[in-house]
């Protein structure tokens, strides 16, 4: 079967759809994953849409599967991170949502117009394709530089609770050791009592006159 362009661009689609709802799937199974469920459905509807688009498709669709890339790239690095976001991350969030919004509302915009309109506006509509893609790229930049510090600052609160149950063990070894010796030194005085009794118990009793 020969591949077309509209095939091409199909399977395009489809690839991202399915890596998107992997991560909304991910989300609904994993606290830690919870931000990025709406994220993931944002995703998702935008990719359905530019199926729909006639005019700058190869850019929304390369737009599409661009974010598809980025919500992956967040999945991985927070089932890395295993903690909840902080404040300031699921800020960084919520920004990003917003500007996903602004892409949906703007592929929404340019399915519903008409022939002529969609060719009236193609020179802009692609201007402004490259400036939601700068929008979101900024978000997500932002994003993945500061999951990144919290991804490290966990690693290191892990290293730090391991380095003190390995001090505790430590200390219960060197409280071992110390029994044993009191032990020890408990046998070497039962020893000597012993040795003590025996020798009382061979020593001829005195005759009695």
């Amino acid at each position: 079967m020969t591949s077309t362009p509209r095939n091409r661009q199909l399977n395009i689609i489809d690839g991202a759809l399915l890596s998107a709802r992997i991560v909304k799937d991910a989300s609904d199974a994993a606290p830690v994953l919870g931000p990025l469920k709406a994220t993931a459905g944002l995703v998702i509807t935008i990719l359905e849409t530019t199926r729909d688009v006639k005019t700058n498709k190869e850019d929304w669709i390369t737009l599409g599967e661009h974010l598809s890339i980025q919500i992956k790239d967040i999945h991985d690095d927070l089932s890395r991170c295993q903690t909840p976001l902080s404040t300031e991350l699921l800020l960084v969030v919520n920004t990003y949502e917003q500007k996903l919004e602004n892409v949906l509302a703007k592929i929404r915009l340019t399915r519903g117009r008409g022939r002529f309109e969609r060719y009236l506006n193609s020179r802009t509509d692609k201007e402004e394709i490259a400036t939601l893609r700068r929008d979101v790229d900024t978000c997500w930049k932002d994003f993945m530089r500061k999951i990144t510090v919290q991804v490290h600052e966990a690693a290191l609160r892990i290293e730090e609770r391991v380095k003190s149950v390995g001090e505790d063990v430590t200390d219960v070894g060197k409280d071992l050791k110390s029994v044993e010796k009191d032990v020890k030194n408990v046998e070497k005085g039962v020893q000597k009592v012993e040795t003590s009794v025996d020798a009382i118990g061979k020593h001829p009793k005195p005759k009695s006159e």
